[in-house]
């Protein structure tokens, strides 16, 4: 499907808030405007038996096609971001995993491009984390929080930094959400903390969990762990939707017990990968059968991307209006960016996927301008 600069879309199922409803829309100048029934207009796309769901926002990704946001330059990052799109992806937040710092600080002065999704903010995944929890990250690039280097990484964002995460038990971590959370949010990652010690980061202003079920300390009889805070309800939690980071049926139960702070994530490292060997960010890693490892067989980030994790959420017998919201309007609170993407709003960005009753992907706009699709 291709389309022009304005343009009605009519006779579709429209999700506007958390329900589906006929409703026709009409995109001028780039942004939303909803329209009766009968409104009449020369450009007009008839949607029967379509849904037009809001662009997916995926608030941690690393990367895709090969490329990596922590050493990616303008064109590569641009190129991600098309890729992205075509995947029903309109915004995103660029995540940055551990590097050297100067290498960290360079990739947060990278100019965001003007084509393909959004960047909505960036993401520092490290360098505060706990090396007993490291997984793809190098343990001698990690180190203890402190707040020289995060106002450096601060001025480097230019206001572009919107969230870092932490492992709170590390020395210093505590005081330094204390003092930084007026000006960036933090999420508990990579971490051996105990129940107690995350509900104590939340107290000091932490407002997430990263990757829930991953790198952090399992639930037991006596520990509830990093998931028992996120399931009592105070806090926003991710979940990588691949369904190999975590069980369909601890997704499931995640879903039932907080569905309305419940984010899926990609995590991406290798979407849009064949199986092979790639480069990132100074190891090789291995995509094997859809699945991403580290040299010592530890599990990468996912090789998937978002519009996937929303179909597979479905599959498990999420319900759809629930995995849409899991993908939009919740990272997007999470993230604290619900005012720029993640719902269809009048005079909000036409950014939007139309997609079939089977979930098939019809057409992607940006800013009301249609994406080129793949063949």
């Amino acid at each position: 499907m291709q389309g022009w600069p304005n343009m009605l879309l009519k006779n579709a199922q429209v999700f506007f808030k958390g329900t589906f409803q006929r409703q026709n829309l009409l995109i001028k100048n780039g942004k939303i405007q909803f329209v009766p029934n009968d409104f009449v207009y020369d450009n007009a796309m008839d949607l029967t038996g379509h849904y037009i769901i809001p662009g997916l926002v995926d608030i941690h990704t690393h990367g895709c096609l090969g490329l990596d946001f922590a050493d990616a330059n303008t064109l590569e990052t641009e190129k991600m971001c098309r890729y992205y799109a075509q995947h029903g992806v309109t915004s995103i937040i660029k995540t940055i995993m551990t590097a050297p710092i100067e290498n960290m600080l360079r990739a947060l002065s990278v100019p965001f491009p003007r084509t393909g999704a959004h960047i909505q903010g960036i993401r520092l995944e490290g360098p505060f984390l706990n090396p007993a929890m490291r997984r793809a990250h190098k343990a001698e690039l990690l180190c203890a929080p402190n707040a020289s280097l995060t106002q450096r990484l601060l001025d480097a964002g230019q206001g572009r930094l919107r969230i870092i995460d932490i492992a709170p038990e590390l020395p210093g971590a505590l005081s330094l959400i204390k003092q930084f959370a007026g000006s960036v949010r933090f999420s508990i990652a990579h971490t051996t903390c105990s129940y107690n010690q995350a509900m104590e980061a939340l107290d000091a202003g932490a407002g997430s969990f990263t990757h829930l079920f991953n790198a952090m300390e399992p639930v037991t009889a006596r520990e509830p762990g990093c998931a028992g805070a996120f399931m009592s309800g105070s806090a926003w939690g991710e979940c990588i939707g691949d369904l190999f980071h975590v069980h369909p049926a601890n997704l499931q139960m995640f879903f039932r017990q907080n569905p309305k702070r419940l984010a899926l994530i990609s995590d991406s490292v290798a979407a849009g990968l064949m199986d092979g060997q790639y480069p990132l960010n100074g190891r090789i890693i291995t995509v094997k059968g859809g699945k991403a490892f580290c040299p010592d067989g530890a599990i990468a980030g996912s090789s998937v991307n978002l519009f996937q994790c929303l179909k597979n959420a479905v599959s498990i017998g999420i319900p759809l209006e629930q995995a849409i919201q899991s993908c939009t309007v919740i990272p997007a609170r999470a993230a604290g960016i619900e005012h720029l993407c993640g719902s269809l709003l009048p005079g909000r960005s036409a950014d939007l996927v139309i997609m079939d009753k089977s979930l098939e992907i019809k057409a992607v706009y940006i800013s009301g301008k249609a994406v080129a699709l793949e063949n």
